[in-house]
């Protein structure tokens, strides 16, 4: 019966049909033995279906629901029967030309059997997939850096580890003039406790340092502001005495380190 005034039976079949072929979602009747009775014509704009295809079919799971979903969806819908629980849940509908169509659906107990609606979210769902790949795609973006990162970090630890095994001082200093690697051989030279950590150090604290030790720490000085100044690409071997006597040759450079701007490098061997 149709609320309003009261119509004869033509009357309400047809206010009954037109109200079910407006349903934008789908809305479906089930016996107790699971069989479709009846279905709403908007399975049509879902999978190009037609209503009386779907009956005709007989097993409504096998005829319109991918097969990974069946026997779940089976499931579910004895479940509602048993229990008389509503029970909520997402799956694929196959279209007639083999699309895959997400809908949830929504299983509820009725009178004689179960009452199926369902609701097209195939774009939710490819909104969420692409958003999975997404994040897929960052995830492996960010193994990748960390794969590149760990072998860089290697070879600076083999790097570093010969670096220290020779006798050579060398020291780097970026365009800030902070100091960017040492090693132990350049504390050796400048006379720094070898347990000195002097990467982050600005230049002026080397230069403090120098000045204490060296027997003319100007002409030294002048030699590097030279370099870093680039008058010198690269220096001579250039030699200082220090305060007790030593004689260390020093050669400068200034080298292009990439996004961090220009690098002096200056490295220094001692010599008596």
């Amino acid at each position: 019966m149709i609320w309003g005034r009261k119509l004869d039976r033509d009357d309400e079949l047809a206010s009954l049909r037109e109200l079910a072929e407006g349903v934008h979602g789908v809305e479906a009747l089930f016996d107790e033995a699971l069989r479709l009775t009846w279905i709403s014509p908007s399975i049509g704009r879902l999978t190009a279906q037609a209503p009386a295809d779907c009956i005709a079919a007989g097993d409504f799971f096998a005829f319109l629901l991918h097969e990974s979903d069946r026997d779940f969806c089976r499931r579910m819908a004895r479940q509602v029967l048993d229990t008389g629980l509503p029970q909520d849940f997402e799956l694929r509908l196959v279209a007639r030309d083999g699309r895959v169509v997400w809908v949830a659906m929504h299983w509820r107990r009725r009178a004689g059997g179960l009452r199926l609606s369902a609701e097209d979210i195939q774009a939710r769902k490819e909104a969420e997939y692409a958003l999975l790949e997404t994040v897929a795609e960052l995830r492996r973006a960010q193994a990748l850096r960390e794969h590149y990162l760990l072998r860089s970090n290697d070879e600076r630890q083999r790097l570093s580890a010969l670096l220290n095994l020779i006798r050579l001082g060398i020291l780097f200093i970026d365009h800030d003039r902070r100091v960017l690697y040492h090693n132990r051989a350049m504390l050796e030279i400048w006379a720094y406790p070898p347990a000195t950590e002097l990467v982050g150090s600005r230049e002026a604290v080397l230069k403090r340092q120098a000045a204490h030790v060296l027997a003319d720490p100007e002409a030294y000085f002048g030699h590097i502001d030279a370099v870093v100044g680039g008058r010198e690409s690269a220096s001579e071997e250039h030699e200082f005495v220090f305060a007790d006597g030593r004689v260390v040759t020093d050669r400068s450079a200034v080298v292009q380190g990439g996004s961090r701007g220009e690098v002096s490098a200056g490295s220094g061997s001692t010599r008596t």
